[in-house]
């Protein structure tokens, strides 16, 4: 991490990737014969938790999002045999899952909403500050949510955003 002009640069680098994929790996190398929806179940227990380790707490920027988004689609590429250029969004629809920039947002959003519900003096003093930020008010707008919603509403709209993207594929 490097502080610029107050903002904190988060470097994702080559070493989350690696540990992911090593984990990928190995998953792959032990559960050759499983089924593929048992084998997504492993992956998410295994190896999403390393692509999403602390990201709800940083702000990343779209090619970090879209790097990581790459890492998960190869996991629902390799074990559903898809080809590297096939879009797995509607499989992942079907499979009531979402892809990893939703998941981004909701891990954020679910951050923020129990960020609010803190009573420490500093968190208080700070969080007006942190709430009013271009990127927080925006978030909350693109999933129709407040600080206050519930976790279970959150969770809701932001699948009811894939949900509706991935409609506005089909449908062109």
């Amino acid at each position: 991490m490097r502080r610029t002009h107050n903002r904190i640069v988060c470097c994702l680098g080559r070493r989350r990737h690696q540990k992911y994929f090593a984990a990928v790996n190995a998953l792959n190398a032990h559960c050759k014969y499983v089924d593929e929806p048992i084998k997504l179940q492993l992956y998410e227990s295994y190896c999403l938790p390393i692509l999403l380790y602390g990201i709800d707490c940083i702000n990343l920027c779209s090619r970090q999002i879209h790097d990581l988004n790459v890492c998960w689609n190869s996991a629902y590429r390799k074990i559903f045999g898809y080809k590297h250029y096939e879009s797995v969004k509607s499989l992942m629809y079907f499979m009531q899952r979402v892809d990893f920039k939703k998941l981004y947002d909701l891990k954020r959003l679910l951050f923020i909403n129990k960020i609010v519900q803190q009573q420490h003096a500093v968190i208080t003093k700070l969080l007006p500050f942190f709430l009013m930020s271009d990127d927080i008010c925006k978030l909350h707008a693109i999933y129709d949510v407040s600080v206050n919603t519930r976790r279970n509403v959150i969770k809701n709209n932001v699948f009811s955003q894939f949900e509706n993207s991935i409609m506005l594929q089909i449908d062109l």
